[in-house]
């Protein structure tokens, strides 16, 4: 976080899986301010095959595929009208079953809408919109750099110094840091 604090930066894309305090952030760091906040494409999608197969719907279903196309081009209130036409099963059992997964996913989305961007532009246009990329990239520098064969050993404050040294060199600002 220091480094955000030391660092003036511009177009800032902040991509998530939703987590309250990563979409609150901006309101607590000034340089965050105006960064553009994307919801993780893998988790939207996610949490919207879940809901599906409460109601034994699969991925390759014709209705979920538009579904995944309606979101995918940001379009989540068309996607919800058609989650409204879903059948619910008769016995009560089920039904419960596919109310309570409908009521989740309306609200994970309801409390995500900001980030919900046309994936598809913003794909086009360069961003990331998922965030497989940067989770592999942070596990890759983290093994190789902390992790190696002898008795090297770290302090969690010896470790979150190293890892903000790697980001920053992985960034290209490591000189501007130790200016």
């Amino acid at each position: 976080w220091m480094l955000l604090f030391l660092m003036p930066f511009t177009n800032i894309v902040i991509l998530s899986d939703g987590a309250k305090w990563i979409r609150q952030i901006r309101k607590h760091i000034p340089c965050l301010k105006n960064a553009i906040w994307i919801l993780d494409w893998f988790h939207l999608k996610d949490r919207l095959l879940k809901m599906l197969r409460a109601f034994d719907v699969e991925e390759d279903a014709e209705k979920a595929q538009l579904m995944i196309a309606l979101l995918w081009n940001g379009k989540l209130e068309k996607c919800l009208d058609l989650i409204n036409t879903l059948s619910y099963a008769e016995r009560e059992e089920e039904l419960e079953k596919q109310e309570f997964a409908v009521l989740t996913f309306k609200k994970y989305v309801n409390n995500q809408k900001e980030g919900i961007v046309n994936y598809h532009s913003y794909q086009m246009k360069g961003y990331l919109v998922g965030s497989g990329y940067v989770e592999k990239r942070n596990d890759t520098m983290v093994k190789d750099r902390m992790v190696r064969q002898g008795r090297m050993k770290w302090s969690k404050i010896g470790g979150e110094a190293m890892m903000q040294l790697l980001t920053a060199k992985f960034n290209g600002r490591l000189q501007e840091l130790l200016a």
